[in-house]
């Protein structure tokens, strides 16, 4: 009687996972594709196990299938500017994993990849356009794996049984993209020397960002790497929200007043609000607060600092710093014939090494 036991136990074992595999499912699936997306490269829709994305394109919202061992395929397609043909770009299937809510950086991170697959020939094209154009077509399908014994999962070009589709999602959109390190740009001020009553900082919107901080630091040396003098010392604005403003005098955010005779490193940082807060950076710019200096100097320090911040590796720094702080008192300038130089020649100098910096071959400091 004991095996009979044992093997009606078993049966029931058997047929009450069947009946559980089949009780209707009453699932959804939509997505929500990010807008408007300020920041894309097509790494973004690259599919591949353990591979980092930097950006969140769209969201796969699931209802009633929480926390079931589901599996979900999809296909990417492009359909090109002044075409009306979709292209199959990505197509992949995952392996089993608990349903929840998900986004793209999740694909191949917390849901494994089974298989995919990608048409390098349609990739190469999207990649030559610079960035991400057109119109992209997602296509999703929700799925019971094949049977509750793990590993028994769906493969990529499998015939799915429609008894196995809990739900399907279409995303076709027109996805204008643009990339904040092309379009981010600080503006203003725009000259190498300002006054220190009054710098005005202008940089380029950006759509999407929900508010900007700014940040600005002296070099400790003319020749500081403007990256190293934005990260040491103490900060004269010290990420100041600004909100969404992309124009404001820096000295109402200062938290101490400006330096003449100073270099100042500026940059501005947008942060971007949606799935995961995501930020983006200007390249800093450098400028000098305008030196304490005679009136009749001042024209010929102005020209000699523009030349001496653009040729700063040819020039020992402390020459430069002697410079704009007023230490070198410059009466006049010769050329090697001992002629003297106008102002207007060596304005016209000046603008010619900016134009020509390999027109430079050396630079000799001699003291007399």
């Amino acid at each position: 009687m004991r095996w009979r036991s044992k093997l009606l136990f078993s049966l029931f074992v058997v047929v009450f996972s069947q009946l559980a595999m089949a009780q209707p499912v009453s699932a959804s699936m939509s997505i929500v594709v990010r807008k408007p997306l300020p920041a894309m490269d097509f790494g973004s829709f690259v599919i591949g196990n353990d591979l980092p994305r930097q950006y969140d394109v769209f969201s796969v919202i699931l209802g009633g299938v929480n926390g079931r061992p589901v599996q979900i395929y999809g296909k990417l397609s492009w359909v090109d500017i002044g075409s009306n043909t979709p292209e199959l770009m990505v197509e992949f299937i995952s392996r089993r994993f608990p349903a929840r809510t998900f986004t793209n950086a999740d694909l191949g991170t917390f849901i494994p990849i089974k298989n995919h697959k990608e048409i390098n020939s349609v990739i190469q094209r999207n990649l030559a356009k610079g960035k991400p154009v057109g119109r992209y077509i997602l296509e999703l399908v929700l799925l019971d794996p094949i049977s509750p014994r793990d590993g028994d999962d769906w493969n990529l070009g499998a015939a799915f049984s429609p008894d196995k589709v809990l739900a399907t999602a279409v995303s076709n959109e027109d996805l204008v993209m643009e990339n904040p390190t092309q379009t981010f740009v600080i503006t203003e001020p725009t000259l190498p020397i300002v006054d220190a009553g009054n710098v005005q900082a202008t940089w380029t919107p950006v759509t999407g960002v929900s508010y900007y901080k700014i940040r600005a630091c002296y070099k400790r040396t003319p020749d500081q790497n403007m990256g190293d003098a934005l990260r040491s010392g103490v900060p004269i604005i010290n990420d100041k929200n600004v909100g969404v403003m992309t124009s404001v005098n820096l000295r109402q955010y200062m938290d101490r007043d400006w330096e003449p005779g100073k270099f100042v490193v500026f940059q501005v940082t947008g942060y971007i609000e949606g799935i995961g807060q995501q930020t983006i950076v200007t390249q800093p710019v450098n400028f000098l607060i305008r030196p304490q200096v005679s009136a009749q100097q001042q024209p010929l320090v102005n020209s000699l600092t523009i030349a001496a911040q653009n040729f700063l590796n040819s020039l020992p720094p402390q020459f430069v710093s002697n410079l704009i702080n007023g230490n070198i008192a410059i009466t006049e300038i010769r050329d090697e014939n001992g002629n003297v130089i106008t102002q207007a020649q060596v304005a016209q100098i000046v603008a010619f090494l900016q134009a020509h910096p390999d027109a430079i071959k050396n630079i000799v400091l001699r003291a007399k």
